[in-house]
């Protein structure tokens, strides 16, 4: 057991020596084989790991503590490696696709997109049809309030000829039925012009609806 606790220190030892040369040749051809390598060790050393708990697990219970100790730092060694090793791959693999992009950005050669100056157009002739669109609404909106205007004007009108007609009949000293036939008469009057206020609101939404 001994000799597999020095055996295994040894490839610690080596492991970290293979990360010096990694950090000077990061981005060079020569990381990826030297990245390969440590990851080879480090897959030994899991293998040495194993062999030494069936070691540790043979050994009397008061003489595992020591041997136990060690190996937990050993792992935790080969931990720490195994986590710089996937720090310099993730360097490498964001600096290399950085290069590729640049290169690419380099050597391409930007022309005019028929596709987008279509699309363009296309946006243009949209516009175009939705500001048609939305004067001939307003045309509509604009003869609906002339049309509510009016309707307005002819119920005041009857308004003040239903005054003059009470103040004619009070004068004449006409019967209260017939005061109440013309009071009924301009009620009806008065249900007929918000009929046709809501019925052209009514149209008037449903063409703004359309469209718009």
């Amino acid at each position: 057991m001994d000799s597999l606790f020095a055996e295994t220190h040894r490839s610690l030892e080596e492991v970290g020596g293979y990360f010096i040369h990694l950090e000077k040749n990061l981005g060079h051809p020569d990381g990826v084989q030297i990245e390969e390598t440590i990851a080879k060790k480090l897959d030994g050393l899991n293998g040495n790991f194993d062999r030494l708990e069936i070691y540790i697990m043979k050994e009397h219970p008061s003489k595992r503590q020591a041997p136990r100790l060690r190996l937990n730092q050993m792992k935790y060694d080969a931990q720490h490696l195994m986590a710089s090793l996937r720090s310099f791959r993730q360097k490498r693999v964001v600096r290399e696709r950085e290069n590729t992009e640049r290169e690419d950005l380099l050597n391409r050669r930007f022309t005019t997109n028929s596709a987008t100056s279509i699309s363009i157009d296309h946006s243009i002739q949209h516009n175009s049809s939705l500001n048609n669109a939305n004067r001939g609404v307003d045309d509509i909106l604009n003869q609906g309030y002339s049309m509510l205007g009016n309707l307005q004007d002819q119920r005041q009108m009857l308004k003040r000829t239903r005054k003059r007609m009470l103040d004619f009949v009070n004068t004449l000293g006409i019967s209260n039925t017939v005061m109440q036939l013309i009071e009924r008469r301009a009620y009806q009057d008065k249900f007929v012009l918000m009929v046709g206020m809501m019925f052209t609101l009514i149209i008037m939404f449903f063409i703004y609806m359309y469209f718009v």
